[in-house]
């Protein structure tokens, strides 16, 4: 496998909330945009429905369309993700959609891992290609 590494930010957020009950969590439906820079190079549109708590609990599923520069390959691909926080344990997972990759990255599969520090956010994408 191979490891790339990106840093990236938020370029726009338009939430939308749908459901607020009385009693349980509110839901949205956000679409956002986003650049990331370093050994990935992508601007992306992401899709998602996102639940939150009254207590700070959150999650979401999304759906991310990239349009990318992964190492000296170009293309794009789809990365579908969800994230949990609050509770117990927080828990991100990203997997690369299984035969989304176009241009020179035909064939890409891999994983990726989201965190946030004082630094701002990252990506690390652990991948390869078929064949």
């Amino acid at each position: 496998m191979r490891q790339s590494t990106a840093t990236f930010t938020t370029d726009s957020w338009e939430e939308t909330t749908y459901d607020e009950l009385t009693v349980g969590p509110k839901l949205s439906r956000a679409i956002g945009r986003k650049t990331f820079t370093r050994e990935i190079a992508s601007e992306s549109q992401t899709e998602l429905p996102l639940s939150q708590g009254t207590e700070g609990e959150a999650g979401y599923v999304a759906v991310e369309r990239m349009a990318v520069r992964v190492g000296d390959r170009a293309g794009g691909f789809v990365l579908p993700h969800l994230a949990t926080r609050g509770g117990a344990e927080p828990r991100t997972m990203w997997l690369v959609m299984p035969g989304s990759g176009t241009g020179e990255l035909s064939g890409l599969h891999g994983t990726g891992v989201y965190g946030h520090d004082e630094r701002g956010a990252t990506f690390v994408l652990d991948y390869d290609f078929a064949g």
